[in-house]
């Protein structure tokens, strides 16, 4: 098994950030794992998406061929959800890299990991926050041996994928009236975990 990763929103507290912060991944058997990928890559070239399906930029009738796509593909996905009035804990509060880091284990504590089990996350943060996130992983899994690996999204299709299912699932928790696209996945997605305080 594959799995790949991207979130929504982001991990700041100001006025300014957004509300909710949804970490999403897409699992996907390793056999299918080209199929998966070559279907997405169609779907770009198809509709001239360049460089890459991101929900925040994508329009709705790119999203709409998009998810009603996806949604008969093979792959499961999950998600955490956290409603960020709801995070007292200063620590987490001040410091994202651990926001993430923990937002990333309560994600990945429902599945079971097995070694070698590779994982591929958005590579939109720094060199230090990455090898850092790394290190939390493993150390809360008891150094399963976990090949963790950040890619530049936009060479990614996979993380992609990712990032709309955390677009959508965020766009249902933050504007419920605007629940059309997450209503769309519905079927792909297997486990959502609101994480009510922190």
């Amino acid at each position: 098994m594959m799995i790949f990763i991207d979130e929504s929103g982001d991990c700041g507290f100001q006025k300014e950030s957004s509300p909710y912060f949804v970490l999403a991944l897409v699992a996907v058997r390793d056999e299918l794992v080209r199929e998966l990928d070559a279907e997405i890559e169609n779907l770009k070239i198809k509709h001239h998406i360049f460089p890459e399906y991101k929900f925040a930029k994508t329009s709705d009738s790119h999203k709409a061929i998009f998810f009603e796509t996806v949604s008969m593909l093979d792959f499961d996905a999950y998600a955490v959800v956290i409603d960020k009035s709801l995070v007292y804990s200063s620590e987490l509060r001040k410091n994202s890299k651990k926001f993430y880091s923990f937002c990333l284990k309560q994600l990945l504590q429902h599945l079971q990991l097995e070694d070698g089990t590779k994982i591929r996350i958005d590579a939109s943060s720094s060199k230090i926050f990455q090898r850092e996130a790394k290190q939390y992983v493993r150390k809360q899994f008891d150094n399963t041996p976990l090949d963790i690996k950040f890619f530049n999204s936009k060479s990614a299709n996979l993380i992609q994928l990712a990032d709309m299912m955390a677009g959508a699932i965020c766009r249902h928790y933050a504007f419920p009236m605007k629940s059309q696209w997450k209503r769309k996945i519905d079927s792909k997605i297997k486990g959502i975990w609101e994480i009510k305080q922190m």
